[in-house]
């Protein structure tokens, strides 16, 4: 009876992640790129994947499964990187002023709510080949990582669902 309740419960928490990164993908952007680090951040607090692990641990796939899962998101959660785009510290919700986007195409890191404060006027700057707004740069480092690490966090996810809790 435990098992199957943990297993639940994991599923509920798996659920909840999958569709948050969704949401946060459909909301796309810069904002999306900010659900995103905060969903992530409060699946990594959770203790359901280290319970899974203590009572399944002969279930060696599922572990090793769950412990993708959670590499990944510490990947992407608080404090992994000091200079990295989610500079929030664990426990810390993840806001615009957090969030760092920039070091492409020869601009400058700053944070999210640096870019947001000037998104018209960069709305009408662009780079030297006159093809792309700097906003349009910025905005799409925001989605293409977003979608990168939203769908390998999601595929993770169905995996799991799939393989070990349906």
């Amino acid at each position: 009876m435990k098992k199957k309740r943990i297993k639940e419960n994991l599923n509920k928490e798996l659920e909840f992640l999958y569709s948050g990164i969704k949401k946060a993908q459909e909301r796309s952007g810069i904002f999306g790129l900010i659900d995103f680090f905060n969903f992530v951040s409060r699946f990594e607090n959770k203790e359901i994947v280290e319970l899974t692990q203590k009572t399944f641990k002969k279930n060696r796939e599922l572990v090793a499964s769950l412990n993708k899962l959670r590499k990944l998101i510490r990947q992407n959660g608080p404090g992994f990187y000091v200079y990295g785009m989610n500079r929030a510290r664990k426990g810390e919700e993840v806001t615009a002023d957090k969030v760092f986007l920039g070091n492409i195409f020869g601009l400058f890191t700053h944070s999210a709510s640096y870019w947001l404060e000037r998104k018209e006027k960069l709305k009408k700057q662009y780079m030297e080949d006159e093809t792309i707004s700097v906003w349009d740069i910025i905005h799409n480092q925001a989605v293409n990582f977003l979608n990168t690490n939203g769908n390998f966090l999601r595929e993770r996810i169905e995996i799991i669902r799939n393989s070990h809790l349906s």
